[in-house]
């Protein structure tokens, strides 16, 4: 038996994600709600961010992101330095010194859905990897506030030429962050 150090009231924490959270693909309303820095297993320095989605049938869904500033690998760091820049360009801002200025303005999410990679457990079985819901892009709320709710993501024919216009829309201006900017990448 182990107390718990606080009560958990299951209607609230019940579609926490971060885990397997599964929900249809789609559009949806969201803030990010926390930002913080931990340490990774090999010294470097991650942000993890917490969304919520605010609206809708899947309104207190919470989805987890993780961003490493600091790493050995030079492009995770460029990674979590793009996704801060379009979560930034979501909620318009034009620069972001500090993740506390990406909290509680609304965006939307766009979400898909992946499978995760096969596994093998401890008995040498190979376990099926489960499909789960992963933020895939930021987007400024329309003019006019009118936010499609689940909306049903185009076919993989129709959405590859307009995904690729998109990503290429979305390529922060590296050179463009200022050199006080505690977000940037480390020089040298």
């Amino acid at each position: 038996m182990v107390a718990l150090p606080q009560n958990v009231n299951v209607e609230e924490h019940a579609r926490q994600g971060g885990g397997n959270v599964l929900i249809p693909q789609g559009q949806y309303m969201a803030v990010a709600v926390e930002s913080v820095l931990k340490t990774t297993s090999k010294g470097g320095q991650m942000v993890v961010m917490k969304f919520v989605v605010t609206q809708g049938e899947y309104q207190n869904t919470e989805f987890l992101r993780y961003l490493n500033i600091v790493n050995n690998t030079q492009k995770a760091v460029d990674i979590a330095y793009q996704e801060i820049a379009n979560i930034g360009k979501a909620i318009g801002l034009g620069n972001v010194s500090d993740t506390s200025q990406l909290h509680n303005k609304p965006m939307i999410i766009e979400i898909k859905n992946k499978k995760q990679g096969d596994w093998t457990n401890n008995d040498g079985e190979i376990v099926e990897g489960k499909e789960r819901s992963e933020i895939y892009k930021y987007l400024p709320i329309p003019a006019g506030g009118a936010v499609p709710q689940n909306a049903p993501a185009a076919t993989q024919q129709e959405s590859a030429p307009a995904q690729a216009a998109q990503t290429a829309q979305e390529q922060p201006d590296q050179a463009a962050a200022p050199a006080n900017n505690p977000f940037a990448p480390p020089a040298g």
